[in-house]
């Protein structure tokens, strides 16, 4: 199983991004009812109980947090992503830590859209900054352990419970 670690959000204004960006790049956006903030990645593994049972000790971590402005990863731009960084969310990231969770780089970001080809990098960035002050991201659900299905069509994200 892939699993992570992860809140769902609302992310607003998603159709004015999806919208905005249209003419400037090309990429696979995220379907909205799979955007997530991951708190940690735990990659391939055998049996989720014994990571339930990890995060057990750090919930409950029902939240509600804002994140402002867009961003991108990787030279060139391959990962259009929402949210800043912001304190209240490495205070929460240091919880995972004190549980044992291993958090190489927490970079809290919510993927939008995997971009494939960009048409005009100026427009790019002039968009990007376009978004720099606008509450783009509200995290508010209760923290999950999810798992990770790669298909053709995207990856499915489905919620592990204990039996």
């Amino acid at each position: 199983m892939r699993l992570f670690i992860a809140s769902r959000v609302i992310v607003k204004e998603y159709a004015q991004i999806r919208e905005a960006f249209a003419e400037v790049l090309e990429g696979r956006w995220v379907k909205e009812e799979h955007l997530h903030l991951t708190w940690v990645f735990l990659g391939e593994r055998d049996d989720p109980e014994p990571w339930l049972e990890r995060l057990a000790t750090v919930l409950p971590l029902a939240h509600e947090v804002q994140m402002r402005g867009l961003g991108s990863f990787g030279r060139p731009p391959k990962v259009l992503f929402a949210g800043e960084k912001k304190p209240v969310l490495f205070k929460k990231a240091s919880q995972f830590r004190s549980a044992g969770f291993e958090m190489d780089r927490f970079r809290p970001h919510v993927t939008l859209c995997r971009i494939k080809k960009i048409h005009d990098r100026a427009a790019f960035r002039e968009k990007l900054h376009a978004f720099k002050k606008m509450e783009t991201v509200r995290v508010h659900r209760e923290i999950g352990l999810y798992e990770s299905r790669l298909t053709n069509n995207g990856p499915i994200y489905t919620r592990v419970m204990l039996q």
